[in-house]
């Protein structure tokens, strides 16, 4: 059977790994500490879009983390693959994933969340793309 896979491009620039969009907002933090355990912004609801969800979208991670309260858990078998990488200022998660496991549709385009956040403060990127 042919399964569809996206990849993925998780990176954190700059300051460290545990960032925030919404201090203090269970579920809108993100932490990249290793090709096992870390986390990217999703559509809140299964099957949602990824682009028109960047506004309110939510942390899901590999597993339950203290640096990432109310994150929710990728479903099983969604993450294919994971490489992990680091280097001055930065971590970075690139894979793929099984877009059927979150009922991501086939002809989403997919997208990028993209912090907002003030100056000198974390930059980073999620995106998400249909290969």
């Amino acid at each position: 059977m042919l399964v569809n896979l996206a990849s993925i491009a998780t990176t954190v620039l700059l300051l460290g790994s545990v960032i925030s969009a919404a201090p203090g907002n269970p579920g809108q933090i993100v932490q990249i500490k290793s090709g096992t355990n870390w986390c990217m912004m999703m559509p809140p609801e299964e099957g949602g879009d990824i682009a028109a969800s960047e506004d309110f979208a939510i942390a899901f991670c590999t597993n339950e983390d203290v640096d990432a309260p109310g994150a929710k858990i990728f479903p099983p078998g969604f993450i294919q693959s994971a490489n992990f990488a680091s280097g001055k200022g930065y971590v970075q998660v690139t894979g793929k994933i099984d877009r059927t496991k979150y009922s991501l549709a086939e002809t989403d385009q997919g997208g990028q969340y993209d912090i907002k956040a003030p100056v000198g403060k974390y930059i980073y990127i999620f995106e998400i793309m249909n290969m």
